[in-house]
C-alpha cells in the first residue's frame, strides 16, 4: 500500500511538472489565434504555403508592365514548374479574369466579349494541361485574381450582369500565343 501511495504521488508530481513545462512552452511559442479567412490567408502567405498576393484596395492592382496581369500574379506564374506554352495559357486566363474587373457591366457587347475571352482561356488551359491539373489551374487563377473584397464585389457585378447569358466553349486552338 505504501508503494502504491508513493508511486501515485510521484506520478502526480511528474504530471504537474510536465504540464507546467508544456504551458510555458506553449505560451512562448504561440501567436494570436486566427479568427478570419483574411488572417488565415495572410498567415499562409507569410509561411510560404501560398504565394504573397497584392491586397491593396484597388480593383486591378499594380501592373507595371501593362500586360493585363497583376504583378504579383505574373511573378507567381513565372515560378510555376510548367512549360513556357503552359505558362502562356495561364497568363491568358489571368488576363481574361482581370479584364472582368474593369468591364462596363452595362455594355452587353463588352460582357459577351469578356465571357468569350474567359472561355477561350479556359479552353486553352484544358488543351495544354492534363484534365485534373487544368481544373486546379483555372480555380487557382480565379482565387488569386479575386482575392480582396473590392475585387470580389466587382467580379460579382460582372457575373450578375452575365447571369442568364450563354457562352459556348470554343473548340480548336484558342491560345493567344
Amino acid at each position: 500500500m505504501q508503494n502504491f501511495l508513493r508511486l501515485s504521488l510521484i506520478s502526480l508530481a511528474a504530471a504537474l511538472l510536465l504540464s507546467a513545462c508544456r504551458a510555458d512552452e506553449y505560451d512562448a511559442n504561440t501567436t494570436a489565434p486566427i479568427t478570419s479567412i483574411g488572417q488565415a490567408i495572410l498567415a499562409a502567405e507569410a509561411n510560404g504555403t501560398i504565394p504573397k498576393l497584392n491586397h491593396d484596395d484597388t480593383i486591378v492592382g499594380p501592373d507595371t508592365d501593362n500586360n493585363g496581369i497583376r504583378d504579383d500574379i505574373d511573378a507567381y506564374i513565372a515560378t510555376l514548374p510548367y512549360t513556357e506554352v503552359q505558362k502562356k495559357a495561364v497568363q491568358q486566363d489571368a488576363r481574361a479574369l482581370t479584364a472582368t474587373l474593369i468591364i462596363d457591366t452595362n455594355d452587353s457587347v463588352a460582357l459577351k466579349t469578356a465571357g468569350e475571352k474567359i472561355m477561350r482561356a479556359v479552353n486553352c488551359i484544358f488543351d495544354k494541361f492534363d484534365l485534373q491539373i487544368a481544373d486546379q489551374v483555372t480555380n487557382d487563377m480565379e482565387k488569386m485574381t479575386i482575392n480582396t473584397k473590392n475585387r470580389f464585389m466587382q467580379y460579382e457585378k460582372y457575373n450578375s450582369a452575365r447571369s442568364g447569358s450563354v457562352t459556348s466553349l470554343p473548340s480548336g486552338d484558342t491560345c493567344e500565343q
